[in-house]
Parts: structure tokens; sequence; C-alpha cells
């Protein structure tokens, strides 16, 4: 699907900005089209 392709490109961006030293656990909530986003370090 293109939304989940456009969501792995938003999370990528997000991503970017973290430390790349910590370990991160990302999971997301689909309600409607709208992507929620859980990010836990």
């Amino acid at each position: 699907m293109d939304d989940k392709i456009e969501f792995r490109q938003f999370t990528k961006d997000i991503l970017t900005d973290l430390d790349k030293s910590q370990k991160y656990c990302l999971s997301y909530i689909r309600i409607g089209k709208l992507p929620f986003l859980k990010i836990s370090i």
C-alpha cells in the first residue's frame, strides 16, 4: 500500500534524528488512515 510506504519514509525521517547509539522500539497503531507513532527508548 502507498500509505505504508509513506509511513516508512515518515518514520525513517524521525529515526534519522535519533541518537544511533540508543536502542529503540518502534510500533504504530493505525486508526482510520492516520498512523500514530509510538517510540520508546
